[in-house]
């Protein structure tokens, strides 16, 4: 019968294992996602959870749980800080900000080089109907959106109705970018609070089983409960 206590206790350290894994895939998903130019908190995340999925077997998955439970606390205490900063910058008006910096570039354009810009649109259809596209739904200002042209449209926009309409998807793309990072930085941070729980209890429920021993180091962390070394006995002696 303990052998089959010991089976049904591997069987659940195998099931909080598999979950463990999962957790990090998600996190090294999330990690690729909000990686940036280093230092960025992905790459400390990239890392976390790739030192889980290369883990050839539950011995090393468990020494290797302590660093990944580590590295997961500060992935979710700075994406967290990161998710805050970009809500903030998106109700400060950093989008609108980046947009008047790019009309103010826009109308110092010259005019010639404006007209090379207009032709070079005109000799492309596609981009014509992509730009007729987003000017059917941004929304109305004082521009005529229908002096957009057309395959049989021949009027043309001003450089500044064409600038302040450049500014307007300026504003709503920065807007968008902003939030999406934010959404995937919140998403960060969820999935590595998960993955220092799922740690925390494989290893839990690994001591329980009897395959890590308290106050052991790593290399020796994985050995059986029941094998007494010759150390063991002389200190108990």
């Amino acid at each position: 019968m303990p052998s089959v206590a010991v089976s049904e206790k591997m069987s659940i350290v195998d099931a909080k294992a598999k979950s463990f894994r999962f957790a990090c895939t998600a996190l090294l998903v999330l990690s690729i996602l909000c990686s940036r130019p280093w230092p960025s908190i992905g790459w400390v995340g990239f890392i976390a959870a790739l030192a889980v999925l290369a883990a050839s077997d539950t011995k090393s998955l468990l020494c290797r749980a302590r660093l990944t439970r580590v590295l997961s606390c500060i992935v979710a205490i700075i994406s967290g800080v990161s998710f805050v900063y970009l809500l903030m910058l998106v109700n400060s008006g950093k989008p609108q900000a980046f947009s008047d910096e790019v009309h103010h570039q826009c109308v110092k354009m010259p005019a010639d080089t404006f007209e090379w810009a207009e032709h070079l649109v005109d000799e492309h259809s596609c981009v014509r109907k992509c730009l007729a596209f987003v000017a059917r739904h941004l929304p109305r200002s004082s521009t005529d959106l229908t002096a957009m042209k057309t395959d049989n449209a021949t009027e043309t926009w001003s450089q500044p109705e064409t600038c302040d309409e450049i500014a307007q998807v300026v504003a709503r793309s920065v807007t968008a970018m902003m939030i999406g990072s934010a959404v995937a930085h919140l998403l960060l941070m969820m999935t590595a609070i998960v993955v220092v729980m799922r740690a925390c209890r494989l290893r839990c429920a690994a001591y329980k089983a009897g395959v890590l021993k308290r106050r052991c180091a790593c290399k020796a962390a994985c050995k059986p409960a029941g094998v007494v070394t010759k150390a063991d006995t002389n200190g108990l002696a």
